[in-house]
């Protein structure tokens, strides 16, 4: 499985399994639309507010911009605050005769409001979900002025302190001040003004200049407690309401081309992901690479669907190309054992397919079948006159196959193929494998499992033949023989029933005796 999975990419897992991709890619994206078809309309109300930071801009664009995001961030998070929420909710805000009868709670409200920034501009826009497009308009007015009315009751309860304390020293002042003036007055009231008493003269001086001072820390604080009440104003104002939010036209949600966009992204990570996965778990082979690992074999030949009449010359192509590389690299090649890789595999077209390449090289070729039910001779002819003659051969339940007929005392064979059943099923190939000088094993693309063709490549070997060739088909092969180019009738064929001599019948062919 190691080796399978070093072989296996995401390019080819998708290629092998592109109708499972396929599959899920459709349900997702079919769910994705019914749910934009099915799922209730849900309506949003935009308010927007302006945060006015142009009081900053004497100190600088820089510090303007800077003051402007922090406040900026500061009420987006203010829109979802209990306080702002609670405001909102109380009813205060619901005055006009359409919104009457609207009522909120700041739980509900909560997870249907948000707050964010206008690209590009100052403003804040306050969002409102809701089922009905009256409803969301109206809360998000609510929500926009409970923020107005919120940051000028934290402004005030920011600049109480310092309000409070103004004040106070005001009283107090104010207080020193008349008490002051009573004290001049009396002094003045007990001088005698044709008298030149001096006493009294200073203390009035001295009570004058206190009373200068006590009325100049007087205006001084009042002019603080002004600055301050232009200030509270000033930050009061630097949230204001610029646009009321209005009755949505269609909903937000479900909004039918996202949800088809998103169910299309959705489904093809869940098929990649799902692809992969079985990639991972199935060790069916599919390319001739994954074949020649588990069979161990430099040699892998891929064969198509059986072709049209027209075209069955191109059948043989790559059964020639295998023939051929075999005789390269072993010149003295005379038995073949073509083994299917599992029970799901068929190897009589194979091994008669084999067969007809060698009479178009001018062999003639014996081609024994030992999964037959019963004795048959069947043989064909090329345009060179060369034979290929099919021998079925039956061993009424046992493993013994007829010695004389794959051994060939006459040599009347130049090739013989001999094809037998996976190992795991029939230990036919077994039993031949010390008769052939070389093994093929045969697999279907998509059906033959890899553990299967590393299984009966490892028997063959053990069982004493070399595996030096592969064939891969793309598809399952029928059982009966390849036609010729020109086929011809059936010179000779006879069937015997089961328990007859092993020695097959001996053919002869026109003018022979």
């Amino acid at each position: 499985m190691d080796e399978r999975a070093a072989l296996r990419t995401v390019t080819s897992a998708i290629k092998h399994r592109r109708y499972v991709l396929i599959a899920i890619i459709a349900l997702v994206t079919l769910a994705a639309g019914v749910a934009s078809i099915v799922r209730p309309p849900t309506y949003q109300g935009t308010a927007l507010l302006f945060v006015d930071e142009r009081f900053n801009s004497s100190q600088g664009f820089d510090l303007a911009l800077q003051a402007g995001e922090l406040l900026s961030a500061h009420f987006i998070e203010t829109a979802t605050s209990r306080p702002v929420l609670e405001r909102a909710c109380s009813g205060k805000y619901f005055d006009t005769p359409a919104t009457v009868g609207y009522s909120c709670s700041p739980e509900g409200l909560l997870a249907s409001v948000s707050a964010n920034t206008v690209r590009g501009t100052s403003w804040i826009a306050v969002n409102v979900n809701s089922r009905s497009a009256p409803e969301s308009a109206a809360l998000a007015n609510a929500v926009a002025r409970a923020m107005i009315d919120q940051n000028q009751a934290d402004i005030e309860q920011l600049l109480a302190p310092t309000k409070n304390f103004l004040e106070g020293e005001l009283n107090r002042l104010q207080t020193a001040i008349a008490a002051e003036q009573a004290q001049i007055a009396q002094l003045q009231k007990q001088s005698n003004p044709n008298s030149s008493n001096g006493s009294n003269s200073a203390a009035i001086a001295a009570h004058q200049a206190n009373l200068t001072l006590l009325q100049s820390q007087y205006s001084a604080t009042y002019a603080r407690i002004q600055d301050l009440v232009i200030e509270q104003n000033r930050l009061a104002g630097s949230l204001t309401e610029v646009q009321t939010a209005s009755v949505p036209n269609k909903p937000i949600d479900p909004d039918p081309v996202r949800y088809l966009l998103a169910g299309l992204l959705a489904g093809l990570c869940l098929g990649l992901a799902a692809v992969l996965i079985i990639d991972r778990f199935d060790d069916r082979i599919f390319d001739t690479e994954a074949l020649a690992r588990a069979a161990g074999t430099r040699l892998v030949v891929e064969v198509g669907p059986r072709a049209p009449r027209t075209e069955s010359g191109r059948t043989f192509e790559p059964y020639a190309l295998a023939r051929a590389s075999l005789v390269a690299q072993h010149p003295t090649l005379t038995k073949v054992l073509v083994v299917a890789a599992s029970s799901r595999d068929r190897v009589r077209r194979v091994a008669s397919a084999l067969g007809m390449a060698g009479v178009k090289a001018a062999q003639t070729v014996l081609v024994v079948d030992a999964q037959a039910h019963n004795y048959v001779m069947h043989q064909q002819s090329g345009r060179n006159g060369s034979k290929m003659t099919i021998v079925s051969t039956h061993s009424n339940g046992d493993t013994r196959i007829p010695i004389d007929a794959i051994t060939d005392p006459e040599g009347k064979y130049d090739l013989t193929i001999m094809s037998a059943p996976s190992p795991d099923v029939d230990p036919t190939a077994v039993s031949l494998a010390r008769m052939a000088d070389v093994a093929i094993i045969v697999a279907t693309a998509a059906k033959t499992r890899f553990s299967e063709a590393r299984r009966t490549a490892d028997s063959l070997r053990m069982a004493g033949v070399e595996v030096v060739a592969s064939i891969l088909a793309s598809e399952t092969l029928p059982d009966e023989e390849p036609e010729t180019e020109e086929p011809e009738k059936v010179l000779y064929q006879m069937a015997a029933t089961p328990g007859s001599p092993g020695r097959l019948p001996t053919w002869r062919g026109p003018g022979r005796t």
